[in-house]
């Protein structure tokens, strides 16, 4: 290294960065960042490198909402629909009930629609896989018996 060029280091944590100047009796600077840079410091030429691109996050991880509604059909009998929105396009949706029925994917949406045969209520859970494989079954769920 240069003679006077201080080597520079940044520590990040949570997009705030502490930048130690290496001197002492002078402020270090605290700036918060987009792209966090873990550590830089100057070539062995004494000139600063190059910028790298931030990198990516990844991919989020999939997540969804799953509501249920019923309507009763007569006597104790009822159905029950089921719509699930994704936050990524799907590629299957799966409703348990505690059989498997398969359900009709669009998009970030599924749907399906089943019968029940008497019974105060309906437990039921759903599995969706996304297009790019990534699946999440939901939690347990109950519909009640909407019928008097």
């Amino acid at each position: 290294m240069a003679a006077g060029v201080a080597a520079a280091i940044v520590i990040a944590v949570c997009g705030t960065a502490i930048l130690h100047n290496g001197r002492s009796g002078t402020p270090d600077t605290v700036v918060t960042l987009d792209a966090v840079v873990l550590s830089q410091s100057p070539a062995p030429d004494g000139t600063s490198p190059a910028a790298s691109p931030p990198k990516s996050t990844g991919t989020p991880a999939l997540a969804f909402t799953a509501t249920g509604s019923a309507i009763c059909i007569g006597g104790l009998d009822y159905k029950v629909t089921v719509n699930v929105t994704a936050n990524a396009v799907l590629a299957t949706a799966t409703f348990y009930r505690p059989g498997a029925t398969p359900m009709t994917v669009a998009g970030k949406t599924a749907t399906v629609t089943v019968s029940v045969f008497g019974g105060s209520s309906l437990a039921w859970h759903v599995r969706v896989v996304a297009a790019d494989g990534r699946a999440l079954t939901g939690p347990n769920r109950t519909t009640a018996n909407p019928c008097p």
